[in-house]
């Protein structure tokens, strides 16, 4: 299938914090030169305005934005270790100036090259090829985790219609 975006998107190797509205945490999945895509724990009005204020390493960085969409996305926990249902919502950038958004895209080129650099120096250990030698301290890889139980019964959503 074509990608029909104007614009390459840039995801973070891991996703970056944020503050949708001064108060709604939301976590930054993706970065592009015309928007930005979130993961927030409630559902968002499209074409809405708001404000996102993104956590960088060097401080923090104010966009504002317009909902174009948001869509039920999974579950997942919030800061509470509770469960809760999860949105992905595609911001649009209103008014971005050029050195914010260079901002971003600078930060994400930084970690993605950290992350690289990390998996190359990984791949070189010696000790991942040395040979285990008699008496040596062999330890079994950790076990997966076990897949989380399984609810059935309805699925209760909550909707804000403000």
């Amino acid at each position: 299938m074509n990608d029909r975006r104007a614009t390459a998107r840039k995801a973070p190797p891991r996703p970056l914090p944020a503050k949708l509205k001064s108060s709604l945490p939301a976590r930054v999945l993706d970065i592009s030169a015309g928007g930005i895509q979130v993961e927030v724990g409630t559902s968002l009005r499209p074409m809405a305005d708001c404000e996102l204020r993104v956590q960088l390493e060097d401080g923090e960085v104010a966009v504002r934005a317009q909902v174009r969409r948001c869509r039920a996305w999974g579950f997942g926990l919030d800061e509470s270790d509770r469960r809760v249902l999860l949105y992905r919502a595609g911001l649009q950038f209103t008014d971005l100036p050029a050195e914010v958004l260079a901002r971003l895209r600078r930060y994400v080129d930084v970690e993605e090259a950290r992350a690289e650099a990390g998996r190359a120096a990984a791949a070189e250990r010696p000790e991942a090829d040395a040979p285990v030698t008699e008496g040596a301290l062999v330890t079994e890889p950790e076990a997966p985790l076990p897949p989380a139980p399984r609810r059935s019964g309805p699925v209760k959503i909550r909707i804000n219609s403000e």
